[in-house]
């Protein structure tokens, strides 16, 4: 393993104890509660429902969400702004649009990458898959949930891990950090797609076709996760 994404391993290891839910795959029922209890967004979320069902209301209701997020967070932007005045900080000085032609020339090359590619058509053939696995193999539940869980997550993780991968240069390593921790998360959603497919091709022997078409793409994306490693040097 280079020794650079190795560096930046060990510091997310470090940072994950404190804020677990950068580092996720939003899978929270799979969570130990040692993890939970630490995680500000899974608290969010089981209070959104128990606060909802208390009220009457339906437990995926969102209104409740600006309160929850008051509570919990209210205090963070204060804080800044008083870091700001501590050091002396001109926050009038950051050059918005800067920033968005840096954010626009890193989201064209993302959109470019032949990863983003392989995990967008991936997603498309599992979506259609699901559906139908749903439908006419009801006793694979488990397997398909796990498929369902992850095939929307990769392509979306994958980009923003691309994100701070192709933005991040020598002097400040903040974008490589988040883009190192959603490379893992990629890998995990890959492991866990390739275990639920091969499970449901053994078990329907129906579908070892597309099965099989899904798990080479999933395998094409694992190399391209390889490659990026690789090349963080």
């Amino acid at each position: 393993m280079p020794k650079r994404i190795e560096r930046i391993r060990k510091e997310n290891e470090r940072l994950k104890k404190k804020s677990p839910y950068n580092f996720c795959d939003r899978w929270c029922e799979q969570c130990p509660d040692s993890i939970q209890n630490k995680c500000r967004v899974y608290q969010v979320e089981f209070e959104q429902k128990v606060t909802n069902i208390s009220l009457g209301r339906d437990p995926d209701d969102h209104e409740i969400i600006p309160e929850i997020f008051e509570a919990h967070f209210g205090n963070a932007l204060q804080g800044l702004e008083d870091f700001a005045v501590e050091h002396d900080t001109d926050t009038d000085a950051f050059d918005a649009q800067e920033s968005v032609e840096e954010e626009g020339e890193t989201g064209r090359r993302v959109d470019k990458h032949p990863v983003t590619g392989l995990c967008d058509k991936y997603m498309g053939f599992a979506h259609k898959f699901i559906q139908y696995a749903y439908r006419e193999y009801p006793a694979a539940k488990k397997e398909t949930e796990t498929i369902a869980r992850y095939h929307m997550l990769l392509a979306v993780k994958m980009k923003r891990a691309l994100t701070g991968i192709l933005a991040a240069d020598d002097k400040d390593e903040f974008g490589l950090h988040d883009g190192v921790a959603q490379l893992d998360v990629c890998a995990k959603a890959v492991t866990g797609s390739l275990e639920a497919l091969r499970g449901l091709r053994q078990a329907c022997p129906d579908l070892n076709k597309s099965c099989a078409g899904l798990i080479a793409l999933l395998h094409r994306v694992s190399e391209s996760i390889g490659e990026l490693e690789e090349n963080i040097g």
